[in-house]
């Protein structure tokens, strides 16, 4: 009796559902559309009945299928500083949206390096430098932004976005950019600053994640990585009834291992007590809301995006990938595979790289391993030198893995697309404080360091050239090519035997070929300077 009253009250409560026109949660008030591409509104309303759509100065006639869902689509607009309202009206129900705008909207990801926000106070490695003037000034309504609420999905997709904070879209302003994450609002402020367009931002970012589980299945399969499709099958098989239990399992075990761990510290000398306290147990995490495995976030959180038409994504990720090569073939599978879902395989992709934080000063002579970050740096430098549509914004300073001053991260890269997508006319200039900048990176501060910071109008990448700099200028290299430097610094001419490996640079060849001058090496010379 108790199943079949809830199993009524289900019916009833999805009848009531889809009693009034609705629209899909991506499309909110304040909200942004992506200028130039068709603009389609969808949501739900009663089964096969009629939906008149205004959008604008357009009003479009639609009807519902069997299963309620409706769609209507309208032209494509450019961008500009005109706002629209969007109204859709089912027999005697109205549904409204307003203060509409048209730019370019980007997909920002990754872990807590794109999630820190701007901040409220400052707080060393978790807010942007000088954020109290910042936010204080932070206001473009301009700038459009939808933050997307955590949650983990396990072979299932959540076709509803949700919000992690507001009931949908906001407008940028001092009461709420605070929250806005750092590497995306400056970018989203320079950008809308130097071409004049409003700019809007999908926030999707999880701290401390790898990369593996923001890539959907069909992107591992594409990619044909075998071992993580074997990691994959190994779960295909949990149902809803298993994650309940699941769940119930970890909750019932932390709840033992919580009183057990309580009576200990009861029983405790007050001198032992201290010691216990911080050995407090934490609940395990099944694989139905392990954030870390292969699939869960795109199911969580990105799929539900990728019926909006977006411009691009900039991503901000790697630490929790550090030193795996690995992540070469995860990185072009995870490009690929959201190109895809969004239908454009040209779309822009932003990469962030890794600020030059930790390891060994040493790192000539230290394994691959213990040199990460730098092992990483050199993948995302690979990846975007291999595709003309993937730009690069370097990270250059070693104090935090989190540098404080993300207005200059924010910065985009010169050029994406082969000149077809031009972000910024100019590009950046060498800072005059460069020298200082270089001895301060992870990299020996005495050797010729890759320095992907620019793309090239002449078609050359990034990652081909060397850069050296002092006091403000650059001096480049082909591959280990002596040249003279004036003064002081030169590069000697050194015997082969007496070059030592390079860990970070040349890691296709690491990637092509097993072969290394010295186990845990690699083999790629650099001359010293």
């Amino acid at each position: 009796m108790k199943k079949m009253t809830l199993w009524m009250a289900a019916v009833l409560f999805a009848a009531w559902a889809m009693a009034d026109v609705r629209l899909d949660p991506v499309f909110t008030s304040n909200m942004m559309l992506q200028q130039g591409a068709p603009i389609a509104f969808f949501g739900t309303a009663p089964a096969e009945k009629d939906v008149t759509a205004t959008f604008g100065d357009e009003t479009v006639t639609v009807k519902s299928d069997a299963q309620g869902k409706w769609r209507a689509v309208f032209a494509p607009k450019k961008a500009g500083k005109e706002t629209f309202a969007f109204f859709a009206k089912e027999g005697n129900n109205t549904i409204q949206l307003v203060n509409i705008i048209i730019g370019d909207v980007w997909l920002c990801a990754g872990q807590s390096n794109m999630e820190m926000p701007v901040g409220k106070t400052f707080r060393r490695g978790w807010s942007a430098q000088d954020c109290e003037k910042e936010v204080a000034a932070a206001n473009y309504p301009e700038i459009r932004y939808a933050d997307q609420a955590r949650r983990v999905s396990l072979n299932e997709l959540q076709k509803n976005a949700s919000y992690a904070f507001g009931s949908g879209w906001v407008v940028c302003s001092p009461k709420v950019a605070d929250r806005f994450s750092a590497t995306a609002y400056f970018f989203a402020r320079q950008l809308h600053k130097d071409l004049d367009t409003p700019i809007g931002l999908i926030n999707t970012t999880w701290s401390g994640t790898r990369i593996e589980p923001w890539i959907s299945k069909q992107g591992y399969e594409a990619a044909k990585l075998e071992g993580d499709l074997a990691q994959i099958a190994k779960n295909a098989g949990i149902d809803a009834a298993k994650k309940k239990e699941l769940s119930a399992n970890a909750d019932e075990q932390y709840k033992k291992a919580l009183a057990d761990w309580e009576a200990k510290v009861a029983a405790a000398p007050e001198a032992e007590k201290a010691n216990l306290q911080k050995q407090k147990p934490r609940r395990s995490t099944p694989i139905n809301e392990n954030a870390q495995f292969h699939c869960n976030l795109y199911n969580g959180m990105v799929d539900a995006w990728t019926t909006l038409p977006i411009k691009g994504v900039i991503w901000y990720q790697g630490c929790s990938n550090a030193g795996n090569p690995h992540y070469y073939p995860l990185h072009k599978a995870l490009i690929a595979d959201w190109r895809a879902k969004w239908n454009n395989p040209t779309m822009p992709f932003l990469i962030v790289q890794l600020a030059s934080f930790g390891g060994p000063e040493d790192w000539q002579n230290a394994p691959c391993e213990d040199a990460a970050y730098a092992l990483t740096r050199d993948i995302q430098a690979k990846v975007a030198s291999e595709d003309p549509n993937v730009g690069l914004r370097d990270r250059h300073r070693r104090t935090s893995q989190h540098p404080s001053r993300e207005q200059a991260g924010g910065r985009p890269p010169s050029r994406v697309g082969g000149g077809a997508h031009r972000i910024r006319k100019e590009h950046p200039q060498p800072r005059p404080d460069a020298g200082q900048d270089c001895r301060r990176r992870q990299r020996h501060p005495r050797v010729l360091q890759e320095r992907p910071q620019r793309f090239e109008d002449d078609g050359r990448t990034a990652a081909a050239l060397l850069r050296h700099r002092r006091s403000g200028q650059e001096v480049r290299l082909g591959e280990c090519e002596d040249r003279r430097h004036d003064g002081r610094r030169q590069l000697a001419q050194r015997r082969q035997s007496d070059v030592r490996p390079l860990c970070v640079c040349g890691i296709s060849r690491r990637l092509q070929s097993a072969e290394c001058g010295r186990p845990g090496r690699l083999s790629v010379p650099l001359r010293r300077v």
